[in-house]
């Protein structure tokens, strides 16, 4: 049993955020993490938004600073290659210290609407062509 709030609440500071060791390593395994996540061809860019915003939460949590320019020129440089047509210019045309993560994630969205759409139509052609 505690006798203070102070040592109740650093019982809780230990057990919810670990000691510093624990907190730098699990920040090192969410670094890799940040900088090796690429899109998975099967899914979504929404769904690679949703497991980039967890990571990043997760890094915040753990103390981590990280800005938005960091975050968008790390999407940039992990898309693949079927979006090279969109990052370039993206990286070209637009302040990358000013873009915000949804702005890019509306980008990236509207062209893979659009792919999914000449896909199906290829889907179609090809079913009456046979």
């Amino acid at each position: 049993m505690v006798e203070t709030s102070n040592a109740a609440w650093n019982i809780l500071q230990k057990s919810y955020k670990g000691e510093e060791r624990v907190r730098q390593v699990r920040l090192q395994s969410l670094r890799a993490d940040f900088e090796n996540l690429s899109v998975d061809e099967s899914k979504s860019i929404s769904s690679f938004f949703d497991r980039l915003q967890c990571i990043i939460n997760q890094m915040q949590v753990n103390g981590e600073k990280i800005d938005n320019q960091r975050i968008v020129e790390n999407i940039l440089l992990n898309m693949v290659s079927k979006f090279d047509h969109v990052t370039t210019p993206v990286e070209q045309a637009h302040d990358l210290s000013k873009m915000t993560i949804e702005m890019l994630l509306g980008i990236l969205t509207s062209h893979e609407q659009r792919l999914n759409q000449q896909a199906k139509k290829l889907a179609y052609r090809a079913c009456f062509t046979k």
